[in-house]
């Protein structure tokens, strides 16, 4: 077929059209090849002609072909000849050609992406000219103005990034509002929504990284989430974008801890790698990334959640808890997928740097941890090293590398002991920060590590001077007022650390307590209790430590007791907040009650929730989600500031003030036992006054050396009584046994691992003078004044009269000496009672759904059964017959609302259910005693540590026999466990079997005779 020259450039423009469209379903070369070859043939057929109109479009369209060829091959050389392409194209358009503004923008694009490629400032520069040339000659009316608007903003931010040049901020900011405005004139349907909505989302990243935007980088991954919304799972497109949202989510998970994040984030990535060609240059940066949320989720989220795949055996691999490596399966993958990145990276990407600091991360990882592989430390330095001769000496993120290789000399330097290597960590730290630029939010975390590094050498050497660097580094690193809550306590810390060595209290008393204040901003109301845990735990003790600092700078003891309540229970005080009696509010402000009922409501149901699915599709819908529980926490703290500013509740949800304290104390006295490496002391608490008792001789140490050994020896209960019981009782003038009936109370506040040992039990038993707590007060616990208050809070004057009855004499799937056979007698008792206590027995299936939902209308709830406890203490569980699928756990009783008909009394006859096997969560009170509290109970009995079942019957009797006589009140049930507790110590009764004892946890050892009544403990009001 003869055709002319015109008809000849339209057909082979349209089969070349056709190839490039096979090309981009089938990636295939061979299809590339056809569509490049008729582009070249149509663009040689306007040779005839001078000036063809179509040469232009023709030669860019011929472009297209060699940028599509370098994005699955990545030459250089493949994209310099579809910069040449373009240059032509532009020379050959003339200035009315509506096709030039199209032109000018893909010129752009080739341009910015060998920038990318080449690092070369030029290429960004020009990129940034010809896109800007795009947007100002293309007509407001075309819709492709939008897209070059986006392009120019990309490549905008791609040099504020590389200079951090002001103007460049501002450009930002202007393309940023220019960018929603023209999103907000769109319907979601046009074919450049998505791609405008990614590059709206690359904008605020790009401001979010320049500022530390928390709020931009929530926006950033809200419009990630839009546009992989808009797109089908199969198109090339959502991969990249997945891509960039799974790394926006691990670093929102930096800043808020939030697993979900991290969660979402891997399988964002893992979908991004999987859909990306093995042979394509762009794969190496998703593995890059995808290396990094594995080696974060290593480090916080346990085998069994996060890799469901592996067996039990595998899953149970754990290394040092110091280091916080949860999965290690997950680092070594993190390790094996960094090091592909490395090796399929062209040895001349500018890229190379950044992949090899990531695998020498997760190496020395690993090296400082109990699970390392020889030569992991070195490898890891040798990475780290390369890594910095590999980067540009005027990237922006220089600092990153400089850090990393300080990193690794620390961590280096901790195995060794080798001050050389200490010396190495300084200088690089010292480097890192000096490569900042002005006002970077990275300088507070440098700040605090090269603050630590130097009090760390200071330590190894004895040096004076490193001690003061390191007092001032840390002081200006809390001073500059930004960064992340735990970035802060851990500077503010530091600071009070090394003013405790110099014997400067007041300035240790300022900057403890600047910490403490802190603690709670390490979760919002609205994130899993289970990661705000995980933050908490880092700085146990913390509260104590301010709360002795306090006393040794002289301050008042309120101030110094109201450290302590605000820095303890940091869970729990969360809880009471949204679960706070508001009837005055309600009768002074209805509508700012009406308010904060809405709002508790929101976050109750955010943090009850299961996670949130890590399904890749509806990413917008689950975001959604996020933001509004987000908001709701947002709005809770501005209306408790609202209603602060009304008269007379200017202390709403405040630390309790010193006519709060006497009248929480006016049933007894409130000791409150502060146990820290500086000081310990008792505050007595009365409704007259607070006074002081110091006690010199109980020692942090030897408190959890005592705690760890035997803790119902002999030994062990005179040990408590000479240290602390009986110093605290003669002071408040209870010096014997009463003789007329009449006891006093007492309700014990023990902090750290004094909450795990009996100071109720405490004495000499050996004397016959009553020289034990036993004889001369009734004992109560509470984890905190204010949980006391909380309690008090819930009505005695109950509607329900059910007594919701548990028996678990057999338990599913436990060991043959899981029977309880006295279980079932022990409910028969309660039961007897129940017409004398006006109470309905109910025995509900046994099973989690049926006990939850009887919780609602009952007056007590009495368990007999196992208890287990975890390693994670919010695990810990009622074993009831669904337990292995099902569990009924604290995090369940917890998150149980039951104010509105707040039950009277729990009876947990179970081993340790106020006990918690995490020492460093004992002043967070995760148990199931604090878990049904907070759900609103007034009175719970629990155990220590195991109860034997034979004994737990007679406890239970006397309890209830005391209830029956003198009524449902506060003080009957103290009594009732009193004289329960004394009775069955006062009998010689041989050892029984041990309930749960092999199941749940160590028998045992050496226990003093007689003791079953020891574990039994109340706490209530």
């Amino acid at each position: 077929m003869d055709l002319d020259y015109g008809q000849e450039i339209v057909f082979f423009h349209e089969l070349g059209m056709q190839w490039r469209r096979k090309f981009e379903q089938s990636q295939s070369l061979q299809d590339l090849d056809m569509s490049t070859m008729f582009a070249r043939k149509a663009l040689n057929s306007t040779t005839a002609f001078d000036n063809h109109p179509s040469r232009p479009a023709l030669l860019s369209t011929l472009s297209t072909c060699f940028n599509q060829r370098f994005d699955r091959t990545g030459s250089l050389d493949t994209l310099n000849e579809a910069l040449r392409y373009l240059e032509a194209a532009q020379a050959s358009a003339p200035k009315n050609d509506p096709e030039r503004p199209g032109i000018l923008n893909n010129l752009g694009i080739a341009l910015g992406r060998h920038f990318e490629k080449t690092r070369k400032k030029e290429s960004l520069d020009r990129a940034i000219s010809v896109s800007a040339e795009a947007v100002r000659t293309a007509p407001r009316s075309d819709r492709r103005r939008s897209g070059y608007i986006s392009n120019f903003n990309t490549w905008i931010a791609a040099r504020c990034c590389l200079t951090g040049s002001t103007d460049d901020i501002k450009a930002i900011n202007h393309g940023v509002k220019l960018m929603r405005v023209i999103l907000s004139k769109m319907d979601g349907n046009e074919q450049d929504w998505p791609a405008l909505m990614k590059g709206f989302g690359d904008h605020l990243r790009t401001r979010h990284r320049m500022t530390g935007s928390l709020v931009d980088l929530n926006e950033a991954i809200d419009a990630y989430a839009k546009a992989a919304d808009s797109v089908d799972l199969d198109h090339a497109f959502k991969a990249e974008v997945l891509e960039a949202l799974g790394v926006l989510l691990r670093e929102r998970f930096e800043k808020t801890a939030s697993t979900d994040d991290l969660s979402r984030s891997v399988s964002a990535l893992r979908y991004a790698v999987n859909t990306c060609p093995l042979d394509s240059p762009g794969r190496p940066k998703v593995l890059n990334n995808l290396a990094n949320s594995l080696g974060k989720r290593s480090e916080r989220i346990p085998c069994s959640e996060a890799r469901p795949d592996l067996s039990e055996k595998a899953a149970q691999r754990v290394s040092r808890p110091s280091m916080q490596i949860a999965c290690p399966h997950d680092l070594d993958d993190a390790i094996d997928i960094a090091h592909e990145s490395v090796q399929t990276s062209p040895d001349d990407t500018s890229e190379l740097a950044g992949r090899l600091r990531t695998l020498s991360m997760w190496l020395s990882k690993r090296g400082s941890s109990d699970i390392a592989l020889p030569g992991d430390l070195d490898t890891a330095l040798e990475s780290g090293l390369k890594a910095l001769e590999w980067c540009r000496k005027d990237d922006q993120k220089r600092w990153e590398y400089y850090n990393h290789v300080g990193i690794c000399f620390w961590y280096r330097s901790e195995r060794d002991k080798s001050v050389d290597d200490m010396d190495s960590a300084i200088k690089y730290a010292t480097l890192a920060l000096s490569s900042l630029r002005d006002g970077s939010p990275h300088k507070g975390p440098m700040l605090r590590n090269l603050g630590v590094w130097q009090r760390v050498r200071s330590d190894m050497t004895g040096s004076a001077d490193d001690l003061d660097a390191a007092l001032s580094t840390s002081r200006e690193g809390f001073q500059l007022g930004h960064g992340s809550p735990m970035i802060r306590i851990v500077l503010a810390q530091e600071v009070a650390e090394i003013a405790v060595s110099k014997d400067d209290w007041k300035l240790a008393s300022e900057y403890f307590q600047k910490a403490v204040h802190l603690l709670s901003d390490l979760g919002p109301r609205s994130s899993k209790h289970s990661d705000t845990q995980v933050e908490v735990v880092r700085f146990a003790g913390l509260a104590t430590r301010a709360t002795s600092a306090a006393l040794n700078a002289g301050e008042d003891l309120l101030s110094a007791l109201q450290v302590l309540e605000v820095g303890r229970g940091i869970i729990a005080n969360t809880l009471m907040d949204t679960r706070h009696d508001i009837s005055e509010l309600e009768s002074k402000h209805n509508e700012l009650a009406r308010k904060f009922v809405t709002l508790r409501d929101k976050l109750d149901s955010a943090t009850a929730q299961a996670s949130l699915p890590v399904s890749l599709e509806d990413l917008s819908s689950t975001e959604a989600k996020s933001k509004l529980q987000r908001e709701a926490d947002k709005e809770f703290k501005e209306l408790i500031d609202r209603i602060r500013s009304e008269p007379d509740f200017e202390r709403f949800l405040m630390p309790p003030a010193m006519e709060d304290l006497k009248a929480a104390a006016k049933d007894g006295t409130i000791v409150v036992i502060n146990l820290s490496e500086y000081r310990s002391d008792a505050f007595l608490i009365n409704c007259q006054s607070i006074h002081l008792v110091t006690l010199p001789d109980l020692n942090k140490k030897e408190a959890e050396k005592r705690a760890s050994e035997k803790r119902t020896s002999k030994e062990l209960l005179k040990w408590l009584w000479d240290v602390i019981c009986c110093p605290i009782l003669e002071e408040l003038g209870f010096t014997e046994t009463p003789s007329d009936d009449i006891w006093p109370r007492v309700w014990w506040i023990p902090t750290g691992i004094l909450s795990q040992l009996p100071l109720h039990a405490a004495g000499c038993y050996e004397s016959e003078r009553g020289e034990t707590v036993l004889d001369r007060v009734m004992s109560s616990y509470a984890s905190s004044i204010r949980a006391l208050q909380h309690g008090r809070h819930n009505s005695a004057n109950l509607v329900s009269k059910q007594a919701l009855l548990v028996a678990m004499s057999t338990t599913p799937d436990l060991q043959r000496d899981g029977a309880l056979p006295f279980a079932s007698d022990e409910i028969s008792i309660v039961q007897d009672f129940c017409p004398s206590m006006d109470m309905t027995p109910v025995v509900p299936p046994r099973n989690k759904a049926s006990i939850l939902q009887h919780l609602k209308d009952c007056k007590v709830f009495h368990f007999a059964g196992h208890g287990k406890s975890s390693q994670e203490p919010a695990d810990s569980q009622l074993l009831l017959e669904d337990w292995n699928t099902n569990p009924l756990t604290v995090k369940v009783l917890r998150d149980s609302r039951l104010q509105d008909n707040p039950p009277f009394l729990a009876y947990l006859s179970a081993c340790s259910t106020s006990a918690t096997d995490i020492p460093f969560l004992a002043d967070e009170g995760v148990h199931l005693v604090s878990a049904l509290q907070l759900a609103g109970f007034r009175h719970v009995i629990g155990t220590l540590w195991e109860v034997h079942d034979k004994y737990c019957v007679e406890v239970a009797k006397v309890l209830y026999e005391t209830l029956a006589k003198e009524g449902m009140t506060d003080i009957a049930v103290c009594r009732g466990l009193h004289r329960a507790q004394r009775a069955l110590r006062d009998r010689h009764m041989e050892q029984g079997e041990s309930r749960n004892a092999k199941l749940l946890r160590k028998k045992i050892k050496d226990a003093l005779d007689n003791t079953y009544w020891i574990p039994y403990v109340h706490f209530g009001c």
